[in-house]
């Protein structure tokens, strides 16, 4: 198993093609803005039915 891990390595993966940018812009990208816009304020509201937010960050 070891040897046939090696073998791909060296004849089917390209150097340097594991290469990403930096890992902050990679976790930006495929962010879908409008649902986090619309799902931010819903989660809020549904989270504040529950609790008694005020008192949360008063406290």
């Amino acid at each position: 198993m070891d040897e046939a891990l090696k073998f791909l390595a060296r004849n089917y993966i390209e150097p340097g093609s594991q290469v990403q940018p930096r890992g902050s812009l990679i976790s930006m990208k495929g962010v879908s803005w409008l649902f986090v816009l619309i799902s931010t304020p819903l989660v809020v509201w549904i989270f504040s039915l529950d609790s008694d937010i005020t008192n949360i960050f008063w406290e």
